[in-house]
């Protein structure tokens, strides 16, 4: 009964917002408004698509995975974003209201999987990119309050500023020998003296 009844609800819904829009959009009383609103929209999808291929650029350029290689050229375009973004807001907000409406009326009659989950999705499109992209967000910021990097960069600071009396070569000999014996696949990173000695 439920298989039956979701595909009727499916289909009346998806009725209803496909033959509301085109009713709307050929109506002569109401076809201006909406003649307007999606000349917003296309004007929104257009900004929206070159914030996407500029954001892209930018990432690539001072970004390597979630760690900022070029700190300063990475905060002033994510300064510059954040403004565009106050902008696109109402854009974003309106885009995932249409986009839910739409998923529901394509998972209404689907019974089997929970609406909204990892499974939902159509041509492999998933309907709801947004909190993937902050939780990239979050680690693109916390990349740089990492424990191991905050922990080495004083190490290296405190040898700078103290020289030779900070540290020894029997503390860097434990410390290899407590890092490599806790973090076994640091092995592949660390570099072997003897292959250097012979590629020079």
């Amino acid at each position: 009964g439920n298989m039956i009844y979701g595909f009727v609800g499916s289909f009346v819904l998806f009725f209803v917002i496909i033959g509301g829009l085109l009713f709307l959009l050929l109506w002569p009383i109401s076809q201006p408004l909406m003649i307007s609103l999606l000349g917003w929209g296309v004007g929104m999808g257009i900004t929206t698509g070159l914030k996407m291929l500029l954001t892209m650029c930018c990432r690539s350029s001072s970004n390597r995975a979630f760690y900022r290689n070029r700190p300063a050229a990475a905060n002033m375009y994510q300064l510059l974003l954040e403004c565009w973004n106050i902008g696109l807001g109402a854009g974003v907000m309106l885009g995932r209201m249409l986009q839910f409406l739409l998923a529901s009326a394509f998972w209404l009659g689907r019974i089997d999987s929970t609406f909204l989950s990892d499974e939902v999705e159509m041509f492999g499109y998933k309907f709801d990119y947004v909190p993937m992209h902050f939780r990239k967000e979050i680690l693109v910021h916390e990349a740089h309050r990492h424990p191991f990097l905050d922990r080495l960069s004083g190490m290296y600071l405190m040898r700078l500023k103290h020289g030779n009396n900070f540290g020894s070569d029997a503390g860097a000999a434990w410390r290899n020998l407590f890092v490599l014996g806790l973090m076994p696949w640091l092995l592949k990173y660390r570099v072997d003296p003897e292959n250097i000695d012979e590629e020079d």
